[in-house]
């Protein structure tokens, strides 16, 4: 969110949420609402989209707020591939993305890198040593609780600016 409202100075935001019932969705977009009143920013309820965690929900969900508004300057999705969804939805309705509306995502992979997406990237080797010693410890029986959470770094890459 700092990179998006102090670095690219936006401040009509849409978000792209995640499924409802699943803990890293939660925590995405309660950490957006957080920042929407840190910067106190305006949000309109609609500005607060449906995504699922599908590129396909997003992109229908993306098309329906263009077809009734375009007066925001930034995307934010739960996901990488949501991201992606909207950054071709944005790009379809003739819409200059990073000029106009920036695009960020959460996730990495090589899909975001070769479409130049911004991200919000978790430490995927770290994750994946710890993956592995919690299940080395289920195996030996132990019993794993509470959720395991990663640092995360920003990549910005063309979608929130411009290149040199």
């Amino acid at each position: 969110m700092h990179h998006l409202v102090v670095e690219c100075g936006r401040r009509r935001l849409i978000f792209i949420r995640g499924l409802s019932d699943q803990t890293d969705a939660h925590e995405r977009e309660t950490g957006f609402q957080r920042e929407i009143m840190r910067y106190t920013l305006d949000l309109p309820e609609e500005f607060m989209i449906d995504g699922d965690f599908s590129p396909e929900t997003a992109a229908r969900s993306m098309r329906a707020l263009i077809g009734q508004r375009r007066d925001f300057d930034a995307v934010l999705a739960a996901d990488y591939l949501m991201g992606i969804a909207a950054l071709d939805v944005l790009t379809e309705a003739g819409m200059d993305v990073p000029g106009a509306v920036c695009v960020a995502g959460y996730g990495d992979g090589h899909e975001s890198a070769q479409r130049g997406l911004t991200v919000v990237a978790a430490d995927v080797i770290e994750q994946g040593r710890r993956g592995a010693r919690q299940l080395m410890g289920q195996m030996r029986g132990l019993t794993m609780r509470g959720v395991t959470v990663l640092s995360t770094h920003l990549i910005p890459r063309n979608t929130t600016i411009t290149p040199q």
